[in-house]
């Protein structure tokens, strides 16, 4: 047994981690012994009585490359039942002949001398007497990425159950042409873009597609149009959100995988040992600092509060005295009454009854003279209206004196 006694432990740290890469890589060879599942499958009915299957081979092979595909397909209520045990080839098709009329459900599981791998998503097709040709393609558009560079894009049309686009037929009109010509005749695949590089700058374009199944071509799409210019580029990639490491633990199953995730356990470790020895990890200065700045906020926020709480006291002091200053100029002072002279002896009463006397007599007399002056001036009024008229009057007689 070997012992580090005079070893540094980042040294043996070091050793640590780089065996266990070794051991971790060399365990991935057994990990996965079948071939994956093959990805998708198609299934397209190509005539009253054939469906046409196509599908992707396997991304991983497993320990031995796949020799064959086993097809298994089913019509509803039914269950699943083996139509190709092993196809013995590597062909990613295969045609078969149905009844008409009826529904198909088929999926594919590929094979290699480790045995079959799981089954792929299911495929559906029908046949019917009447075939026709797909729906046309839509939301074609048109994005200049160059002086001499055109983009199209397009939407394949839905499934509608009967033989599926094998390619598309574009069109083009512009330069020197009145009207459009075909571009490509067929793509030849189900791709939904395609590249003009046939294109001059400063000349205006127009396009249109047509989705081609196995019986024909479709009814045209939309119109696109588009002038490349000197100035024309690739629109700017949007940005993508980072997707969030899922670190949730799953159940190991077998011991390989219970040892590669012990493994990597003690490779974390060693990482974080590692880590912390050559100081990427944060101090003590670090975190105090981080500490003085937390006490600092907190004292600054109750500073804040004080402040605040003593602004409203002053306002509601600076309130109430205005409303007292306001009451104090408002109020108004009660006038004095006159003193009322009481009298001592008899002869005292009779006095004061005397110039109370007077006092009235002299009022009476003015409120008379005043009566008197306008009854004078009423009196005047009514005779200067009696006098004016009798002379409206005389005057009227004479008028009609004239008049006779």
């Amino acid at each position: 047994m070997l012992e580090f006694t005079n070893v540094p432990k980042f040294i043996v740290m070091l050793i640590v981690l780089a065996a266990s890469f070794a051991l971790l890589h060399t365990t991935e060879v057994f990990a996965q012994t079948v071939p994956s599942q093959p990805t998708n499958l198609q299934a397209n009915p190509v005539s009253a009585t054939k469906i046409d299957l196509i599908w992707k081979a396997p991304s991983n092979n497993g320990t031995k490359p796949v020799i064959g595909y086993k097809i298994e397909v089913k019509t509803p209520p039914a269950d699943f039942m083996v139509l190709v045990a092993n196809t013995g080839n590597t062909n990613p098709k295969y045609s078969h002949t149905v009844t008409t009329g009826k529904t198909y459900v088929y999926r594919v599981s590929a094979i290699s001398q480790d045995g079959t791998s799981a089954p792929s998503s299911e495929a559906l097709a029908k046949t019917s007497a009447t075939l026709t040709v797909t729906n046309p393609p839509g939301n074609l558009t048109a994005t200049a990425t160059g002086p001499t560079k055109i983009e199209l894009s397009w939407i394949s049309p839905p499934n509608y159950g009967g033989p599926s686009v094998t390619g598309y037929k574009i069109e083009r009109k512009g330069g020197t042409s009145s009207g459009f010509l075909p571009l490509v005749s067929s793509t030849n695949s189900t791709s939904t873009k395609y590249t003009d590089s046939t294109v001059v700058t400063n000349t205006q374009y127009y396009y249109r597609v047509y989705a081609i199944n196995a019986i024909g071509s479709s009814l045209v799409s939309n119109e696109a149009t588009v002038t490349p210019t000197p100035q024309s580029a690739p629109p700017k990639p949007a940005l993508k959100n980072q997707t969030a490491t899922n670190t949730s633990a799953k159940p190991i199953s077998d011991p390989i995988a219970a040892a590669k995730a012990e493994m990597q356990k003690k490779i974390d470790e060693a990482r974080k040992t590692i880590q912390k020895k050559s100081g990427q990890e944060d101090s003590d200065k670090a975190k105090a600092a981080r500490e003085e700045a937390r006490q600092a906020n907190e004292k600054a926020k109750r500073d804040a509060l004080a402040a605040r709480q003593k602004l409203v006291a002053d306002k509601q002091a600076a309130a109430i005295k205005e409303q007292q200053k306001s009451a104090n100029t408002t109020t108004k002072q009660k006038p004095e009454e006159p003193v009322t002279k009481k009298p001592k002896t008899l002869e005292d009463a009779r006095k004061l009854a005397e110039e109370a006397k007077q006092k009235a007599l002299a009022k009476a007399s003015l409120n008379a003279t005043k009566t008197q002056k306008d009854t004078s001036k009423q009196q005047q009024a009514m005779d200067a209206a009696k006098a004016a008229a009798w002379e409206k009057a005389r005057k009227a007689l004479e008028e009609a004196k004239k008049t006779k």
